[in-house]
């Protein structure tokens, strides 16, 4: 087997398992491990995985190299939890609202379900409906949100793209084509002051761009870590967003420089 193949099948291990031990590579590539450490530490000088004592992890946030979705949902979760509690806070009774996929998004959907269990048993009380429209395009959404009966949930359908939970292609395009949102939820790997919003998937960056086109106001919820970042798919400029939810971490001179772009900036640790 040729070093690439083998590079890649290591690539495509660690991103199913997030970890794999120097042994355990070796004995499922039939191959020394002599040659497995040798081609983690060529892997490693490409910033495409990360060493430890016996074995290593994929680097995260590394080109079309991402970390599966469950490691993702723990990563910067204090930060995550208190954008979506702020971001969910702007959803109205009766909004038609579009959740994005993503685990800061799947925060907002958590507060939401919170809100909707109180909503019900009131509903029980006083006989009065309530009323929310949630269109997604995730998985991890539809699991979370099914089960609430005052939430009326719409699934775009599509392709699974099975690392981020999410279902992209002409099928959920068409679908969120057909929708008149009063809000999206936005999520996004990369915000720039030149490139914009991206995305390290293209079909799934046509997907938000449709989610975009699909709504009167857009949010987008985002750790601090991914400004001035950029990836392969372009989602569209910084003025496609109306306002940004983010963290404490965003520097004082980008905040200003998004302001200056017409979207507002909120900062959930201030909320």
């Amino acid at each position: 087997m040729k070093h690439e193949e083998r590079h890649r099948q290591i690539l495509e291990l660690l991103r199913l398992n997030s970890y794999q031990s120097v042994d355990s590579l070796s004995q499922k590539l039939s191959v020394s491990e002599m040659t497995i450490r040798r081609d983690l530490a060529e892997l490693q000088q490409l910033d495409l995985v990360t060493r430890h004592f016996g074995g290593a992890s994929i680097a995260p946030e590394r080109g079309e190299m991402e970390w599966p979705y469950p490691l993702r949902a723990q990563e910067q979760m204090a930060a995550k939890r208190q954008i979506g509690k702020v971001a969910a806070s702007y959803i109205q009774e009766g909004d038609v609202v579009i959740l994005d996929g993503g685990t800061t998004v799947l925060q907002v959907a958590h507060q939401l379900l919170l809100r909707y269990q109180q909503n019900h048993h009131q509903e029980q009380q006083k006989h009065q409906p309530n009323h929310l429209t949630v269109v997604t395009n995730s998985l991890p959404n539809l699991r979370l949100l099914a089960a609430q009966r005052n939430i009326h949930l719409i699934a775009t359908g599509g392709d699974l793209h099975w690392e981020n939970q999410v279902f992209l292609g002409p099928l959920a395009v068409a679908t969120l084509r057909k929708i008149n949102a009063n809000l999206t939820i936005l999520a996004t790997t990369g915000l720039s002051l030149s490139k914009g919003l991206s995305n390290r998937n293209i079909s799934e960056a046509e997907v938000k761009r449709a989610m975009i086109e699909a709504s009167d106001r857009v949010i987008l919820v985002m750790d601090s870590s991914k400004m001035n970042k950029h990836t392969l798919a372009t989602v569209g400029p910084v003025e496609a967003i109306q306002m940004l939810v983010t963290d404490a971490g965003l520097s004082a001179d980008d905040r200003t420089a998004i302001v200056a772009r017409g979207v507002e900036v909120v900062i959930a640790n201030e909320r």
